[in-house]
């Protein structure tokens, strides 16, 4: 079920228990007066409200207004008792369904996550988790990233929850429309990771992220290698084959095993958060103007910097020299623990 599907169901139940309500409340009113009128003002509102009360629910008090000789009222507690009897019902129905169909807790629920994805900027868009999809779901929380996912499977979703015992941010839809990705904060997103079933939704869905957000960087997943230039016109910046990533992965558990062996264990490290990331410079970052053996980010920091990107250049220093000065747009590629990279970004 959609979010929007499961939010029209709970509208509706929320519609029809208000009617209910404007219903009973009418029909207490109209008894109230009813009486209140027959008894020609001599019977007090309250004793009248009370006598449509009782007759509505049917509790076999006794008579509160004296209409064991008054035809006019006692017609009138007959017509009241069969027309009220069914508007009871059906406010007991109109409850019922808001609480057992509409599920009130899970619409609390899902407009608190509607309100937090709509607080997020700079986050990731995953759009699929399906088997690739889980894979990169869990590296981006272990990276700490703000990531929303887009799925039309609601129940692989919270089952994904249970096993990672974590809260996810999560629009139930599909990923190649317009509103689904707007719910996502596609306007506002960093980026976007199109893992869905076929070659064809991945397609669909890159261009219409692409429509939706021209600066955004596009990850998409691709089955057929043949297909790459069209995903790089639909909007993708990088394409990721996994059955090409696979096969590499083979050989290179052959020919070079410990590097392998080396990049796992960083991996899934439990206790240490090491990571190969990268940090962009800004000209106002506290870095700019050093050279690498001034700014010591290897005895300060404990991060060993691998290179360092030129963006105006479009080129790479592998290895850096100490006496290599950093300057505004410069990319680091270190590697390090997490919460060291990230306390350096923030200075």
């Amino acid at each position: 079920m959609s979010n929007q599907t499961f939010e029209h169901d709970v509208l509706s139940a929320t519609g029809q228990l208000r009617s209910a309500t404007t219903l009973l409340v009418m029909t207490l009113i109209g008894g109230t007066l009813g009486y209140y009128i027959i008894g020609r003002g001599l019977w007090s509102p309250l004793d009248c409200f009370y006598m449509t009360v009782i007759t509505l629910t049917t509790v076999g008090y006794g008579e509160v207004l004296p209409i064991a000789h008054h035809a006019v009222a006692r017609a009138f507690t007959i017509a009241l008792l069969f027309t009220g009897m069914g508007v009871v019902l059906y406010f007991a129905s109109a409850v019922t369904a808001f609480i057992l169909d509409g599920d009130l807790r899970q619409l609390m629920r899902s407009r608190r996550m509607r309100k937090k994805i709509d607080e997020l900027k700079a986050h990731i868009i995953l759009c699929g988790v399906g088997q690739t999809g889980q894979h990169v779901l869990r590296e981006m929380i272990e990276s700490n990233a703000e990531v929303v996912i887009i799925d039309q499977n609601r129940e692989r979703i919270e089952k994904l929850q249970r096993e990672l015992d974590r809260p996810l941010l999560f629009i139930v839809g599909d990923a190649d429309e317009d509103d689904v990705l707007i719910q996502a904060g596609i306007e506002r997103c960093r980026g976007l990771v199109v893992s869905l079933g076929s070659d064809h939704d991945n397609l669909l869905c890159t261009i219409t992220a692409r429509t939706l957000n021209p600066k955004a960087r596009i990850i998409t997943r691709g089955s057929d290698p043949r297909a790459e230039q069209k995903f790089r016109r639909a909007g993708a910046d990088r394409v990721i084959y996994t059955s090409v990533i696979g096969g590499v992965r083979i050989a290179s558990e052959l020919l070079r095993p410990q590097v392998v062996t080396f990049l796992d264990v960083m991996l899934r490290d439990k206790e240490r958060q090491l990571r190969i990331e990268q940090m962009e410079l800004n000209e106002h970052h506290a870095l700019v103007g050093l050279s690498l053996a001034e700014s010591r980010l290897r005895s300060d920091h404990n991060l060993l910097v691998i290179a360092i990107y030129e963006d105006h250049r479009d080129r790479y220093h592998y290895n850096p020299s100490p006496d290599f000065v950093l300057a505004p747009n410069h990319t680091l590629v270190v590697l390090g623990e997490l919460s060291d990279i990230e306390s350096l970004r923030r200075k």
